[in-house]
């Protein structure tokens, strides 16, 4: 799938990466990617093309875990903040046209992890999540290794009409937070064919599935997902399927500043910074106002050199 091979290229890769993804789609257009299994350290922005890759691993220099959030230019224009919590949880908030969008990546711990482990990402995600800002859209993309079955009498606000399997102790977890916080598992509201529900499929001769990967989201934005479902066809060199929700949302347009917008004036109460503006203006001014101008041109060029050097220095 070309949204595959655009993230590969997107951070200069060599080899393949056996990572797990789920994508947003906005209006039938790729725009941001949640990956899991990164098992890079650290925490660093990589921009290639059109892309731009964010990730958060270890600390450690341990390669194990991580995760990532892939965007397109669109998407990265609308960043308006991001938070890499550890090598198993990021989030990353867009501004867009009605309200703001809030994406938490997550990789939760297999069912067989020790109960510590999960205490203390459950109670990350807990904290995450209650700090969320009310009329904020939430998606909640990622692997969970949570099977959440289809017991919608339990949960009815969580669970829709079309899950499957039976729920596990990962998959307790996951609806619990989730009745908790107001969401709802996408990938059980949609109808689609048993194929295009499961994310993952065993290595073994039995060739075990599950719906192991999720897209969350707030259930007061509900309506605005239009479909959720898995895509076998994706070359992503993993035991997972690639998951893929669309919702219709306008992220926000960078606005483009002229001459017209707005500078941020208050630098100038730094005095190094009022010194610097200054005599850069007078030095411009200067090497105008050596040809002999009339005052209608002496102002523009007033005005002309006052906006450039503010967007020189980033104001």
């Amino acid at each position: 799938m070309a949204g595959t091979e655009s993230r590969e290229d997107s951070v200069n890769l060599t080899g393949k990466p056996k990572w797990k993804s789920q994508m947003l789609s906005c209006k039938g257009k790729l725009r941001v990617v949640g990956v899991q299994k990164v098992r890079w350290s650290g925490k660093d922005k990589i921009r290639h093309n059109s892309w731009t890759f964010i990730y958060s691993g270890r600390d450690d220099q341990k390669h194990e875990a991580g995760v990532g959030v892939l965007l397109s230019k669109r998407a990265a224009d609308a960043v308006n903040s991001t938070d890499c919590i550890s090598e198993r949880l990021l989030k990353i908030r867009f501004k867009a046209g009605v309200t703001n969008l809030t994406v938490i990546v997550g990789y939760a711990q297999t069912e067989v992890a020790n109960t510590p482990e999960k205490d203390e990402l459950y109670d990350q995600l807990n904290n995450i999540l209650g700090n969320i800002p009310r009329h904020d859209m939430c998606l909640l993309i990622g692997d969970f290794n949570a099977r959440v079955g289809k017991d919608i009498t339990a949960y009815p606000r969580v669970i829709g009409q079309h899950g499957m399997g039976d729920m596990n102790e990962n998959g307790q977890r996951l609806l619990d937070t989730c009745s908790t916080h107001g969401l709802a598992i996408a990938g059980t509201i949609f109808q689609h064919k048993e194929i295009h529900k499961y994310t993952w499929t065993s290595n073994t001769v039995s060739r075990t599935r599950a719906q192991l990967d999720h897209i969350i989201v707030n259930s007061r934005w509900k309506r605005s997902m239009t479909d959720c479902r898995t895509y076998r066809g994706a070359d992503i060199f993993s035991d997972h399927e690639l998951l893929i929700s669309t919702i219709t949302m306008k992220l926000a347009k960078p606005k483009s500043r002229g001459a017209k917008g707005k500078f941020a004036t208050y630098k100038l109460n730094d005095q190094i910074m009022k010194e610097r503006y200054q005599q850069e203006v007078k030095k411009h001014l200067i090497e105008e106002n050596s040809q002999q101008l009339e005052i209608e041109e002496d102002w523009d060029n007033i005005k002309k050199w006052n906006s450039t050097c503010c967007r020189k220095h980033h104001w």
